[in-house]
């Protein structure tokens, strides 16, 4: 009688393990399999396991040969190559919903014996610091449609990216952020998932004296009838007016008791 356990190693092909049987007990389960290269090995339940967990290669000892015959450089591809491949065809990989859960897919050069080839011959070898990226997000991985580019690139063609049409001209939302001297995570808040219209939420972001939230100043907050500047590690003065309270606050500045920001500087 089989002894697989909780996972049904007997049903399934583990790495490059299949026709999996259980063999005997020796200090825990062990099973005999027959590795893709022909060759049979025997494997305890402890390593199956752990190999359809970590979606580790598995085999009978011949990859670990093979791996010696590629590069550094192939090493650090097959890293990128796997992971390109078990987002889209591993259901266990937390990037799966977002790529094989959507469709997307790895074109059938890349895929299979020698497929691991096939993309480093079409690809080549990114630059440091460079990632794979798809142009189109809605489109698989293939040689048209995959590219090397540096972080900037990629985070600009996410999905969650958003044009906005800003003064007659539509331009990526990230970017007239930083063209604008916006806070980007400020805006998408107000604007992309609040209520503020992106012109409002700008002029707000953007205005030297004001905090985001439009309501107070910088360092200044409303205490009832007054208003109360706190000034870390030295001070707090309540005032009449707003009027006044910043004024006081742009005198702590200009002492030096307030460290200049990007909205009190005139760059």
């Amino acid at each position: 009688m089989s002894e697989a356990g909780s996972l049904p190693v007997e049903t399934m092909k583990i790495g490059r393990l299949g026709e999996i049987k259980y063999s005997h007990s020796d200090d825990g389960r062990v099973f005999e399999c027959k590795c893709d290269c022909g060759k049979k090995t025997t494997k305890s339940y402890s390593q199956l396991k752990r190999a359809y967990e970590k979606e580790i290669d598995i085999s009978c000892g011949c990859s670990v040969g093979a791996w010696h015959k590629y590069t550094k450089g192939d090493r650090r591809m097959a890293a990128r190559y796997r992971a390109m491949v078990n987002r889209c065809y591993s259901p266990k990989n937390i990037s799966y919903p977002n790529y094989g859960g959507r469709g997307i897919t790895v074109c059938a050069e890349w895929l299979g014996e020698g497929g691991f080839e096939n993309f480093i011959s079409d690809m080549g070898y990114p630059e440091e610091g460079m990632s794979l990226d798809r142009v189109d997000n809605n489109s698989g991985y293939n040689k048209k449609n995959c590219r090397w580019v540096d972080s900037a690139t990629q985070n600009r063609n996410k999905r969650i990216n958003r044009y906005v049409v800003y003064r007659g001209e539509r331009v990526l939302l990230h970017d007239l952020c930083i063209k604008l001297g916006a806070e980007p995570i400020n805006i998408y808040k107000y604007y992309v998932h609040g209520d503020w219209s992106l012109e409002k939420a700008i002029e707000i972001d953007t205005d030297p004296m004001r905090s985001f939230a439009g309501t107070t100043y910088r360092y200044v907050n409303r205490d009832g009838d007054r208003f109360r500047v706190r000034i870390p590690n030295h001070s707090k003065k309540c005032f009449s007016s707003l009027e006044e309270a910043v004024e006081y606050r742009d005198t702590m500045v200009e002492a030096g008791y307030l460290k200049p920001t990007r909205r009190f500087s005139d760059d």
